[in-house]
């Protein structure tokens, strides 16, 4: 049933009497919109203007003998930027978060290991909530609020989840998102609890797609499961979205759906792609890249031995909102992956080339400039910032 919450039936678009506005713009993109049922679909066709992200600059060092600089990073969790550029790093290794000035010059120094007011054992996420920096702690089960020149205001509690969910989901200038457990029925499901500047407000229950489950293998050895599912295969993704909203989609299809608090679609927004075939050379690699995994572990007792192949590969990558509320769509393109640029509205307005980047760390948007984090072939991290060109 939760598949159904993607998608507005293609029954209840063929119905006569619909309301349709085509929007276009001088970049070529029709916007079409219908709205059946109380669910608004919009259909972008069209190429939209391109952007270009141009590298300004770059934060990271490999190091070297003598003292650390303080560009120099071990694991970094988070990236991300005031309005004026100064640019504020997590660092998991040396547990601190270092602020940089827009020229990239070291200013100040947040936090240091510890349990106090002030001080971090993981501080794993970072984000903006008006004028408030967040700080997400799971290490001391909390999330630490700061002023911009770093004074301690206080915390929020925090359930402690780690793992790749556990950070903070900016959707605007003045709504942020953490992930928790809700209780409902005698079993614990994740959700996001949107922070607003009065305080927690609405608990958004995930979506997840169930196809997920049907592409990846699960192996136990031991006490010990593991998982493996192909960098092909289509996968769940879900993010909240602007005013109580939860936005999810397969990934394997162009179609991002807006669920309210109460588990309805309210809206579905679409673009009018090819989905991605999987060559057979492609999934050759995969299947040798199986075996290995298999032959990794020992008296592995698998619930299949066979990686099932997809119908179709992963267009779509990562979904996050700018802080002007707009979404950016990160999707496979030929060779490389391209950003594609929506207004709060739905409409395409733009795509740019997307730079390679680490992925498990977010990327950030913010008074024009985008911000990343690489790592290079000795797994040396660095940041960096992109201005983003012909926004205008």
């Amino acid at each position: 049933m939760r598949r159904l919450l993607l998608m507005v039936p293609a029954a209840m678009i063929l119905l006569p009497g619909c309301d349709t506005t085509p929007a276009g713009d001088a970049a070529g993109v029709t916007s079409t919109i219908d709205t059946i049922g109380g669910v608004e679909r919009i259909v972008n066709r069209g190429r939209p203007a391109a952007w270009t992200l141009t590298e300004r600059l770059a934060l990271g060092s490999g190091g070297g003998a003598g003292e650390a600089r303080e560009d120099e990073f071990g694991r970094i969790g988070t990236v991300i930027a005031t309005d004026d550029g100064r640019i504020f790093v997590a660092d998991l290794t040396t547990t601190e978060v270092r602020i940089f000035g827009p020229d990239g010059v070291y200013r100040a120094l947040l936090g240091r290991s510890g349990a106090g007011p002030g001080e971090f054992r993981t501080p794993a996420s970072l984000a903006l909530l008006g004028d408030t920096l967040m700080v997400l702690d799971p290490g001391n089960g909390r999330i630490g609020l700061h002023s911009l020149d770093g004074e301690w205001l206080g915390h929020l509690p925090y359930m402690a989840l780690t793992g790749p969910v556990a950070r903070l989901y900016p959707t605007g200038r003045h709504e942020v998102y953490s992930p928790t457990i809700r209780v409902a029925g005698g079993r614990g499901d994740l959700a996001f609890v949107r922070q607003l500047g009065s305080g927690p407000a609405d608990t958004l229950a995930v979506v997840r797609d169930s196809r997920a489950a049907s592409l990846s293998v699960t192996c136990r050895h031991g006490p010990a499961i593991s998982f493996f599912s192909s960098d092909l295969s289509p996968q769940s993704i879900a993010a909240p979205a602007p005013g109580a909203r939860q936005a999810v989609a397969w990934s394997g299809e162009y179609r991002i759906g807006f669920i309210n608090p109460a588990g309805d679609t309210v809206r579905t927004v679409e673009r009018d792609l090819p989905p991605r075939p999987v060559t057979d050379d492609e999934w050759r690699a995969e299947e040798k890249r199986f075996q290995e995994f298999l032959d990794g572990i020992e008296d592995e007792q698998c619930d299949r031995r066979t990686l099932p192949r997809p119908d179709r590969g992963r267009l779509l990558h990562a979904l996050f909102f700018d802080d002007q509320s707009r979404m950016w769509i990160e999707r496979h393109a030929g060779s490389g992956r391209t950003f594609d640029v929506y207004d709060p509205d739905g409409r395409l307005i733009a795509e740019a080339a997307a730079p390679a980047r680490l992925e498990r760390v977010q990327p950030h948007v913010r008074a024009g400039r985008l911000y990343l984090v690489t790592a290079d072939s000795l797994e040396v991290e660095s940041v960096r910032v992109y201005d983003i060109v012909g926004r205008g």
